[in-house]
């Protein structure tokens, strides 16, 4: 279900029942949804490949992932947003935030 209910103490472990959601909050202090999403991927290539990507976020949980993983590691990218994997646990195990911000940028020049 991705309209999953939102959580509104992000900093706080006991906010939302989901091992990944916690493991954010220990890495960084506060849950971030993208966060665990990298995650959630890394937790994907471990099923998929026995590895992990050192690049993304990662809980050391198997070895890191080396050149000769790289066509697994393709694949994974490739069907990450489009698999199971994504769709019956990411989505219920990375809440979405009540509240965040956005910020925009700008970039202006003056010539002379």
């Amino acid at each position: 279900n991705p309209y999953n209910d939102c959580v509104k103490e992000i900093n706080k472990e006991d906010s939302f029942d989901s091992d990944i959601y916690k493991q954010i909050i220990r890495k960084t202090g506060k849950y971030d949804r993208k966060a665990c999403f990298l995650l959630c991927l890394n937790r994907y290539i471990e099923l998929e490949c026995q590895c992990y990507d050192p690049t993304l976020i990662h809980d050391n949980r198997t070895k890191m992932c080396i050149k000769n993983n790289a066509d697994c590691l393709s694949f994974v990218y490739d069907t990450f947003y489009t698999s199971d994997f994504y769709k019956d646990f990411c989505n219920k195990n990375c809440p979405n935030e009540c509240e965040y911000d956005i910020f925009s940028t700008q970039i202006s020049y003056e010539s002379y």
